[in-house]
């Protein structure tokens, strides 16, 4: 029975013991950082990673993490024609080690949801507002940069902002409907524009090709009026190397194709 009493008496022992360790002993993960808060006040400086202590029951300590995180958000916007564009985003950030107690002491909760995301939400509709709802579409590369800048700039380093992405837009299906028919339309214009310019095109080569054969008869005709043995350097140069197999003889008004052989 003594013996009984004595494991029993041990383990109880073990377990406070345990108990007591765990109230006291609170491990910061790698990547994170802790803010000790004692009956209520907070402590000025933010505890590294590791081990720390803490008193029972009057202290505690509430870990944050200072790695890179990314977070996406749906959002509704209405654009500059007053339509209805849905677009996600994904905003990667970092909470600054530096600020970890001052973003506990003024922000409650998630410093993305109560810091973060208000402000992404406030600068999507205001810069999308600015664009007609099929250029969100088509200019999401130039709207991307605009929204990030102003978001970082409503951080003021409480958060740092590194990007934000726009993964998706969408928009009614009649509107989409609609784009996609005008589309098309200006794909037909620009063929009807191309065929028109190669017709143009050719028309202008032919005419320069004949400008261009007019103009060597007329040459060749004045060099006839001023050189008359122009014919026979022609025949010359025309002239495969073969004897003749007829000659023509010409009388006043007469012409006659005599065989040679």
């Amino acid at each position: 029975i003594c013996i009984g009493a004595r494991v029993i008496c041990i383990g109880a022992v073990m377990v406070v013991a345990i108990l007591l360790a765990r109230s006291i002993v609170v491990v910061v993960p790698p990547g994170h950082r802790g803010v000790r808060v004692t009956l209520g006040e907070v402590a000025e400086q933010a505890l590294p990673e590791g081990l720390a202590f803490k008193a029972p029951i009057i202290q505690q300590i509430h870990r944050f993490s200072v790695q890179q995180m990314t977070t996406t958000q749906t959002l509704e916007c209405f654009s500059s024609d007053l339509q209805i564009a849905t677009v996600a985003c994904s905003v990667l950030y970092r909470l600054p080690p530096d600020r970890i107690v001052e973003l506990y002491r003024s922000f409650q909760g998630n410093p993305y949801d109560s810091l973060v995301a208000p402000r992404l939400n406030d600068a999507v509709k205001r810069i999308t507002a600015g664009y007609r709802a099929e250029e969100i579409v088509k200019r999401r590369d130039e709207i991307r940069p605009i929204i990030l800048a102003s978001l970082q700039e409503q951080m003021s380093g409480l958060v740092e902002v590194r990007d934000v992405t726009i993964n998706n837009v969408d928009l009614s299906a009649e509107l989409e409907q609609a784009i996609e028919a005008k589309q098309v339309q200006e794909q037909q214009a620009l063929a009807k524009t191309y065929e028109l310019q190669k017709a143009q095109k050719e028309a202008e080569i032919v005419i320069v090709n004949a400008t261009a054969a007019a103009q060597a008869v007329r040459l060749k005709g004045e060099a006839l009026k001023v050189t008359p043995d122009m014919i026979a350097w022609e025949i010359v140069q025309k002239w495969d190397g073969k004897a003749p197999q007829s000659v023509v003889t010409a009388q006043p008004g007469v012409g006659v194709l005599l065989p040679l052989k």
